[in-house]
C-alpha cells in the first residue's frame, strides 16, 4: 500500500531538492553539490532516505486477481441475457486486450516506468596505490552495495575490506571482499543515511579483516558514492 502523499511547502527548497536527488532529476552539477550539502546536513539525509524509500513503493505493481467463474456468468446475464452470441462471448477479450493496449500505450508515452524507477547510488573506485578498479553499486531496496572488482590484484595473503567514510569521520567497515571478484555487503539501516555523497575505499587487510576495527595496511582505491546519470 502506498502511504500518503507528504506535503511540502512551495518555499521548502532543501525538501523538495531531497526528493528531486531521490529521483535522480537532479543533473550532475546540481547533484554533487547536494551531496557536499549532505555531509554536513543529517537531516538533509535522513530526507533523502525518507524520499527514496517512499518512490520505491511505486515498483509494486498491482496483482491481478481472476474473479470467480459464478461472477463472471452473472455479470454476463446482466449485460447480455442466458444466451450469448459469438461477439458476446469474445467480449471480455476485447474489452481485456484494450484495456491491456492501453495501458501500455499510457505507461510508455507518458514515461511512468521512467518516472518512479529506483534510483542507485554509484561509486567508481580508482586504484590509490597499485592497480585495484573497482565499481559500487547501492541497491536501495535490497539494502545492499553490490561491488564488482574489473581489474588488479591483491598481495599475496592479504584481503580486501570496504570502508565507509563520511566527511571528517573515522572509517567504518562495511566487510571483506569476496576473493572471486563479485561481493554483495549488506548495508545496516543506520548507515544507509550517510551513502550518498559518502567515500567508498578498500584496504588491503591479513586474513580475517583488520584485527584494530580501523584500516591498517594500504588503501588500494576509493571513490565516492552519487547518484547513477
Amino acid at each position: 500500500m502506498i502511504d500518503e502523499t507528504p506535503d511540502i511547502p512551495e518555499d521548502d527548497a532543501p525538501l523538495i531538492r531531497a526528493a528531486e536527488y531521490a529521483l535522480g532529476l537532479l543533473d550532475g552539477r546540481n547533484a554533487r553539490a547536494f551531496e557536499a550539502e549532505m555531509r554536513d546536513n543529517p537531516d538533509l539525509r535522513d530526507e533523502v532516505v525518507f524520499w527514496t524509500e517512499y518512490f520505491v513503493q511505486f515498483e509494486a505493481g498491482a496483482r491481478e486477481v481472476t474473479p470467480r467463474s459464478d461472477v463472471l456468468r452473472a455479470v454476463n446475464r446482466r449485460l447480455f441475457g442466458r444466451k450469448k452470441t459469438v461477439l458476446q462471448q469474445l467480449m471480455p477479450y476485447f474489452t481485456g486486450a484494450l484495456a491491456a493496449a492501453a495501458l501500455a500505450w499510457g505507461v510508455v508515452s507518458l514515461g511512468v516506468l521512467d518516472q518512479f524507477a529506483e534510483p542507485g547510488l554509484r561509486a567508481d573506485l580508482a586504484p590509490v596505490e597499485g592497480t585495484l578498479e573497482l565499481a559500487a553499486v547501492y541497491n536501495v531496496r535490497a539494502g545492499e552495495l553490490h561491488v564488482v572488482q574489473n581489474a588488479g590484484s591483491l598481495p599475496p595473503d592479504r584481503v580486501a575490506e570496504m570502508w565507509l567514510i563520511v566527511g571528517d569521520n573515522a572509517p567504518v567497515s562495511l566487510g571483506l571482499l569476496d576473493p572471486d571478484g563479485d561481493t554483495r555487503l549488506a548495508v545496516p539501516a543506520e548507515l544507509a543515511s550517510l551513502l550518498p555523497g559518502a567515500t567508498l575505499a578498500i584496504s588491503d587487510e591479513p586474513p580475517g579483516g583488520s584485527p584494530t576495527g580501523a584500516p591498517t595496511g594500504a588503501v588500494r582505491a576509493a571513490g565516492t558514492l552519487s547518484v547513477e546519470s
